[in-house]
């Protein structure tokens, strides 16, 4: 599936790339987004396997933000007053949130504004992609009384309000029910907890909790929904207090000195008194620091989430951090560590394990030494090779310039630094060709704004752009032109063994679909196609499909009249049990390999499990509702008609005298059974 993706322009800011659950690859352009997925038909006359479709994410109408008076100078937003609302950074939320269980993209735009973007159709086309939520709504109703104390002038409390509606950087939560905590199939059928964390131009982090209309199971609300959960600052606490400072009255707002740069949120894990406990990492003023988050949570009850105590910020590391902030995937690290951060400052590439059963115990390490202090990394990803095992690829924002590439192993015991990665020939490739093509005679560099990882890990996601090495370039905005360099690492096919790379995405989520469909497909043709069930059964474990038992169905009695509980039963009874699962995974294997045209036809296996529950709730139909009567007796001819399908009856002239057919109320003639 190599590729080099043409693309209208290159990110205003660093790391504007991200690779989402879905297979879907976002880069921010400008004052857009540009999305690019696998094609929905396939392969284009080209080879093209890649689309790419624009979002426009920087046209907000009045009603979604408003106008505000500006803010005296001492708290003037040059961003939210003046700026162009290019993107400046965006974020993949965990899977389940939006339409179809897919991921939900949050874009975080130059005017401070934080927008939700979702999908209703294809992936790959630009129609289907919606704004459903403006987070800067849901902020600001409230002063904290942790850091205000209502003690300030009225004018003052009105300039913490404004500014608490400004957003400087955002995370997404992992949310409480990842597999570390719970079986797979067994956290995907529970009531899903998906938060977001902000931090606002007061220096406050807000947990903010996200809601959607698409909860199949509990479908409890009909629009988009967001609730704030907790705040604490993250302003660091100053060992000491200037001799100025001393004698000004205590009502004096002093001007904050700095600003959260980014936000970086670890999984959760479980304690020793049994609680969840995460790190939240962030740069203030690139300086790393972190804070411990203690939260309850049962599975029993998943829905009653809530945050018990954070601890005050600490200062990680002094020196400044010159790229972004990657928390490894679970158990690629190794060393008994709960959870391993790798970041990039001035000493070089850093580790930073953290061990949550020793108190949130931080162990940091220097992975790569680098003596270059003028230059800042634009990508960050972790990769898996079949021979090296778990590598990190680090590309500087000037890729011509020293140290250049880095790809290293994530064991701080032997940080070998290993040969350069799949992208770096299809990217010189193409640099060639532009330098040819533009007349540039050598006098060409390149510059990286992004780097990205699959959900699978195999495959690495560059985006980069080409300019003057020496002189002054100009370039008309509408015929700017940058690149998105797709290379895989290894082949999941190889000796006729199917093998899949088991990351970040299988340890906590699951792989989505799209991706089994996009794996699939580059292998159907292989002439060492393994057995489909032997591919059946990698791509349950790969699905997070297996490890739960069919109590994930509840069985207990309920009352009658209680509509809502059937339908919850009934749904996941289709979704979690685990012979619908098993038809379920079928069926998408045959789709991927190509031996059912799309579109396909209703699977009748999926049929007869809906129709076999409808018909087991006969005894709660009451005798006075006809319309239930008749919806049971359809579905009951339904199955018998599909159950005489598999033991092999084939219909007849003479068979069909013993069929009993349904007649209609305006004729009487009799109504054959027709699928």
């Amino acid at each position: 599936m190599d590729e080099v993706v043409l693309i209208n322009g290159w990110p205003s800011s660093p790391d504007c790339m991200a690779w989402s659950h879905d297979n879907v690859i976002a880069v921010g352009v400008r004052d857009g987004v540009v999305l690019i997925a696998p094609r929905s038909e396939g392969r284009s006359e080209t080879g093209s396997f890649w689309r790419a479709a624009n979002l426009d994410a920087g046209d907000f109408p009045f009603d979604d933000v408003p106008l505000r008076e500006p803010l005296p100078w001492s708290n003037f937003s040059v961003g939210q007053e003046l700026s162009e609302r290019h993107v400046v950074s965006l974020q993949w939320s965990p899977p389940g949130l939006g339409s179809f269980a897919r991921s939900v993209l949050a874009v975080l735009s130059a005017n401070e504004v934080l927008s939700l973007y979702d999908c209703d159709g294809r992936l790959d086309v630009k129609e289907f992609w919606h704004r459903r939520l403006v987070v800067n709504h849901a902020l600001g109703a409230d002063e904290n009384p942790e850091i205000n104390h209502f003690s300030r002038p009225r004018q003052h409390r009105s300039e913490w309000t404004e500014r608490s509606h400004r957003i400087r950087s955002f995370c997404w939560i992992p949310p409480p029910h990842a597999h570390r905590c719970q079986m797979p199939l067994r956290a995907r059928s529970t009531f899903r907890n998906f938060m977001l964390a902000i931090c606002d131009d007061n220096d406050m982090v807000q947990v903010l909790e996200v809601r959607s209309p698409h909860d199949v199971l509990n479908p409890d609300r009909d629009t988009w929904e967001i609730n704030t959960l907790y705040s604490f600052s993250a302003a660091p606490i100053s060992s000491h207090t200037g001799t100025v400072s001393s004698f000004l009255p205590s009502s004096f707002s002093q001007p904050s000195s700095g600003n959260v740069d980014q936000l970086s949120w670890s999984p959760w894990s479980f304690n020793v008194e049994g609680n969840l406990v995460s790190t939240l990492v962030y740069t203030y003023n690139a300086v790393l620091h972190a804070i411990s988050v203690e939260a309850s949570w049962q599975s029993s009850r998943p829905d009653h989430f809530r945050i018990i105590s954070h601890d005050a910020p600490e200062e990680i590391d002094h020196l400044r951090v010159r790229g972004p902030l990657r928390w490894l995937p679970a158990g690629a690290a190794g060393d008994g560590a709960d959870d391993t951060l790798v970041y990039y400052s001035d000493a070089g590439l850093n580790r930073l394990d953290i061990d949550h059963e020793r108190g949130s115990a931080v162990r940091r390490q220097l992975l790569y030494a680098s003596d270059s202090c003028w230059t800042s990394v634009a990508g960050l990803a972790s990769f898996t090779r079949k021979d090296d095992g778990k590598l990190l690829c680090l590309s500087p924002q000037m890729l011509d310039w020293n140290p250049g590439v880095i790809v290293t192993a994530v064991d701080a015991t032997s940080p070998t630094v290993h040969s350069a990665p799949a992208w770096a020939g299809p990217l010189s490739r193409t640099k060639n060709a532009y330098n040819k093509s533009h007349h540039m005679t050598g006098n060409i560099s390149t510059h990286v704004h992004g780097l990205a990882s699959s959900p699978f890990g195999n495959t690495l996601g560059l985006c980069a752009s080409f300019h003057p090495r020496e002189g002054l370039e100009y370039v008309i905005p509408a015929h700017a032109e940058g690149y998105v360099v797709i290379a895989q690492e290894w082949e999941p096919m190889n000796n006729g063994n199917l093998s899949l790379s088991i990351g970040s995405a299988a340890d906590t989520h699951g792989f989505a679909a799209e991706n089994i469909a996009t794996l699939l497909h580059g292998i159907k043709d292989h002439p060492d196609l393994p057995d489909p069930d032997l591919i059946e059964a990698q791509f349950a474990r790969s699905l997070s499909l297996t490890g739960a038992p069919d109590d994930v169905v509840a069985a207990e009695p309920l009352a009658r009249e209680d509509l809502a509980g059937y339908v919850h039963r009934l749904r996941s009874s289709l979704l979690f049990s685990s012979e619908s699962v098993q038809i379920r995974l079928k069926h998408l294997i045959s789709i991927a390999l190509g031996r059912v045209e799309l579109p396909a036809g209703p699977d009748v296996r999926t049929l007869k499990s809906l129709v076999t529950l409808t018909t087991d709730l006969s005894t709660l139909v009451s005798d006075d509702d006809e319309l239930s009567r008749q919806l049971l007796h359809t579905h009951r001819k339904i199955l018998s008609e599909l159950s005489s399908r598999e033991l092999g009856i084939i219909d007849t002239a003479e068979g069909d005298k013993h069929h009993h057919y349904e007649k209609c109320s305006v004729c009487s003639a009799e109504i054959p059974f027709e699928s």
